[in-house]
């Protein structure tokens, strides 16, 4: 099974997810070099390429048939496509989640209010 769990940064999602007993928890901030090194200075332009190696992992946990959550903010409904055509292609069944747990404009990751703003404008435009 895949689980997706969609949220703010700070909401939560991190924190439920350890909730799935079974289950593998990955994130794209675990791929980013500030959570590796650290350093919790979040750079925008880290991020794509955090959330590819994100789905190659989910890709090679699914296909050993893996139960797996992934915990990121996917403010836009089109970032979950890839893990929607991963799940169809190993016949896994996928749940999402939306995280709302989240009070005020900061975050412990340290992303800035202006930044959370704009996620939190796209989640009131696509749901």
């Amino acid at each position: 099974m895949l689980i997706l769990l969609r949220g703010l940064p700070g909401s939560g999602k991190s924190t439920l997810a350890q909730q799935f007993r079974g289950f593998i928890l990955v994130e794209s901030d675990d791929f980013l070099p500030y959570a590796t090194k650290g350093n919790r200075k979040f750079k925008k332009s880290e991020l794509t390429d955090a959330h590819v190696q994100c789905q190659a992992l989910v890709d090679r946990l699914l296909e050993k048939c893996l139960d797996v959550v992934v915990a990121n903010v996917f403010s836009d409904p089109a970032y979950l496509q890839p893990y929607f055509d991963m799940a169809n292609k190993y016949d896994t069944p996928v749940s999402v989640a939306i995280v709302e747990n989240y009070h005020g404009n900061s975050s412990v990751h340290n992303v800035p209010p202006f930044v959370i703003d704009g996620m939190r404008n796209k989640f009131k435009v696509k749901i």
